[in-house]
């Protein structure tokens, strides 16, 4: 199963109708409203169904915004998971991007995903991180 940050959508809350048990009340069907089940992170909920990998805290050190490919192998190398890259590194200073807080990987690859760098970020559920970049030129 591949994850492409920024483009999961969460599923629509499923409405399920319990019936009253039949000792004559007359009482009629509630309907109640269950909502997703969602793993609560440090700034928002993240999707159910993440792979463990991909909701254990991690912290990235300040000092990696100079290179995302250093600190998505830091990331990678924290939660036990094979990282990949191709095309050119870029900075993330200046961004959203949560170093030196700790905070579930996969919001950590969220704002990298959200940031400003030109190319894909690949999250294999079966625990496996690869990140294309394009260059600006």
């Amino acid at each position: 199963m591949w994850y492409a940050i920024a483009h999961i959508e969460l599923p629509a809350p499923s409405i399920r109708v319990s019936r009253p048990a039949t000792s004559g009340t007359g009482k009629k069907p509630v309907i109640s409203s269950q909502p997703p089940k969602v793993t609560k992170g440090a700034v928002f909920e993240m999707p159910a169904g993440l792979p463990p990998f991909l909701k254990k805290l991690i912290t990235v050190p300040v000092g990696d915004e100079t290179s995302e490919f250093t600190a998505v192998q830091s990331l990678a190398r924290q939660v036990g998971v094979p990282f990949t890259h191709k095309g050119p590194d870029y900075a993330l200073m200046g961004t959203a991007v949560p170093f030196g807080k700790p905070v579930p990987a996969y919001e950590f690859l969220w704002y990298i995903g959200q940031s400003y760098v030109p190319g894909t970020l690949n999250i294999n559920g079966s625990g496996a991180i690869a990140a294309h970049n394009q260059s600006t030129s």
